[in-house]
């Protein structure tokens, strides 16, 4: 089993302002929008978008592009993100 890692371990490595992005579908960010009451209009099923989420797996954004996405991370101050598969 995999160990798992709450906010504050990632505090006590120093990884609070840490991210990854991730490249998600469409349909799975709809579903998850539309449960936590979202508005998934301007998405489209069948695309593959890339989303920015906090060390603790918070999701920050949702991104056409990895390079969007990127971008957005140097803006805010996230550093370099990882990139997850």
């Amino acid at each position: 089993m995999t160990p798992t890692m709450n906010i504050e371990d990632f505090a006590a490595f120093g990884l609070t302002d840490s991210s990854y992005l991730r490249f998600t579908k469409g349909i799975e960010l709809i579903r998850q929008l539309q449960m936590s009451g979202g508005d998934p209009s301007q998405l489209q099923p069948s695309r593959v978008y890339c989303t920015v989420h906090r060390a603790d797996g918070l999701r920050l954004g949702i991104f056409d592009t990895k390079e969007d996405a990127l971008t957005a991370c140097f803006e805010h101050e996230l550093g370099r993100p990882s990139l997850v598969h």
